[in-house]
């Protein structure tokens, strides 16, 4: 069921699609790859990262189409179709992110933090996001924000922790170090 053959031919071919202006039978072989994984009775943390890489690495062809607007217009026909799995919003927000179109990254990665609450990756990219976008004083109140809603996400106290020592906040950042 889960043929890696079949997914990269149904990949390669939305591609081919996309590039020929269909984008609607585009997404639709791009949505076949992807509930294929959804239908999966695993259910586990590996099934989710797995499910995350098939989002990545369909929106890497997408944006491979040498028409942004059609890319875009491809990107925004996925999200509708799955707007309630946090992946995708995930997925948009590289998207946008990767074309320093950060503020849309920014509402994406939102929006998929709004389905999954903690979810680590998710924090931790959107603080790159907010790093990116030079918006430092965001970035650490998010960060602030997010260690105390979420302590047990060491990843997230550590990049906290690495941001205040950064700043020159030491006794701060040995504080978060202890938390670890």
């Amino acid at each position: 069921k889960h043929d890696p053959s079949k997914q990269e031919a149904r990949l390669i071919y939305g591609s081919a699609l996309l590039r020929d202006g269909q984008q609607s039978a585009a997404v639709d072989q791009f949505e076949e790859i992807i509930r294929t994984r959804q239908n999966s009775s695993d259910s586990s943390s590996k099934q989710q990262g797995a499910l995350l890489t098939l989002f990545l690495l369909v929106a890497k062809q997408i944006q491979q189409e040498s028409d942004s607007q059609i890319a875009d217009q491809a990107l925004q026909e996925l999200v509708k179709r799955f707007n309630q799995d946090p992946n995708v919003w995930y997925t948009a927000s590289w998207y946008y992110g990767s074309s320093g179109r950060f503020e849309q990254a920014l509402k994406a990665i939102e929006q998929g933090l709004q389905l999954q609450p903690g979810w680590e990756q998710a924090i931790l990219f959107k603080a790159e996001l907010l790093n990116s976008s030079g918006a430092h004083q965001k970035l650490l109140g998010f960060l602030r924000n997010q260690v105390q809603k979420f302590p047990q996400n060491s990843e997230v106290i550590l990049r906290y922790a690495q941001i205040q020592l950064s700043q020159g906040n030491d006794s701060e950042a040995i504080k978060l170090f202890r938390q670890v």
